[in-house]
């Protein structure tokens, strides 16, 4: 199924890169550079997370990327199987901005006399309410407990249009769309305490 979707996806003229999930195990969270990305990990529980190859030239940090209102990601696999719990969650994982920022933008209008290292601001703030035994779209009887083990697509976009685009490839490919999970950040402004920030708008 995923190769017919991407080369479906080809065939429409769309830059497709296939990742990967990986496991937040207690070795990766003991080096320093990955110090932002595990915190509230619980080693007995691990974060699984998205890592994708980068399209842009840019260098992003472990396990995060940007994603413009013309990308989406999309994730097809089978939820755990039976469990006390599981979630799948968007967070708003760092900010870059540059030294003497007063656009308005990242900074939220305050000039910047001394950047942030890496001229990145560490969030890692949730952006919406998890999807998870009780709310996600798999094919069951709708109770929390025949939600495990179960092929689920979840799109993360910040248009609707692509959102469309994706969906419609999906169904062209026979993936049933009531086991779609719709993650739709539309261009929004958050406020973060003194920072402003602007998601999926290009």
């Amino acid at each position: 199924v995923i190769e017919n979707f991407t080369a479906l996806m080809d065939q429409e003229g769309y830059d497709v890169r296939v990742g990967a999930a990986f496991i937040l195990d207690k070795e990766t969270c003991e080096l320093p550079e990955n110090e932002f990305i595990c915190k509230g990990n619980n080693p007995d529980t691990p974060y699984v997370l998205w890592n994708y190859p980068t399209i842009t030239d840019e260098a992003e940090p472990l396990y995060s990327f940007r994603m413009r209102e013309d990308e989406a990601v999309v994730v097809l696999g089978v939820t755990a199987p039976r469990a006390e719990y599981f979630g799948f969650t968007m967070y708003l994982n760092n900010v870059h901005y540059e030294f003497g920022d007063v656009s308005g933008g990242y900074s939220g209008g305050h000039l910047l006399l001394r950047p942030p290292e890496n001229n990145r601001t560490y969030i890692q703030a949730s952006l919406e309410d998890p999807i998870n035994p009780s709310n996600i779209n798999v094919t069951s009887d709708g109770t929390f407990h025949d939600s495990f083990d179960k092929d689920f697509v979840i799109v993360t976009t910040g248009d609707n249009f692509m959102n469309d685009v994706i969906t419609k490839g999906l169904i062209d490919v026979d993936i049933p769309p009531d086991i779609f999970n719709l993650q739709v950040s539309y261009c929004m402004r958050l406020d973060l305490n003194s920072f402003r920030f602007m998601l999926g708008c290009g």
